[in-house]
């Protein structure tokens, strides 16, 4: 496990990010944010590699109300050099549509 701190202006700590790692790789990450005296979980993300390491999966959820950001999921589709955000694909053959849905079906 790894802890990030970022600072502002006046030195003073705002968030901190920990890191959490599974044979060399970032598999998962915990941001807070410092509100006062108080601690706030803002983001999980969690990482999915395949057996070469490669990331193939991001999942970015905001767990607060005031956090700037959006919840997504990211898979990098390998095998047809394409990146699937969310539930679509905008701009792809209906060849490549097809590997997508067989690539997400095994």
């Amino acid at each position: 496990m790894v802890k990030e701190t970022s600072y502002g202006k006046e030195n003073l700590p705002y968030s901190y990010t920990r890191h959490m790692y599974e044979n060399g790789q970032i598999v998962q990450s915990d941001v807070y944010a410092v509100a006062g005296e108080n601690m706030v979980h803002m983001r999980e993300q969690f990482r999915t590699y395949d057996k070469n390491n490669n990331l193939i999966v991001l999942e970015s959820n905001e767990l607060s109300l005031f956090s700037s950001s959006m919840s997504y999921v990211i898979e990098n589709l390998i095998k047809t050099g394409f990146y699937r955000i969310g539930f679509g694909i905008d701009g792809a053959t209906p060849e490549q549509l097809q590997a997508i849905q067989q690539f997400l079906n095994r």
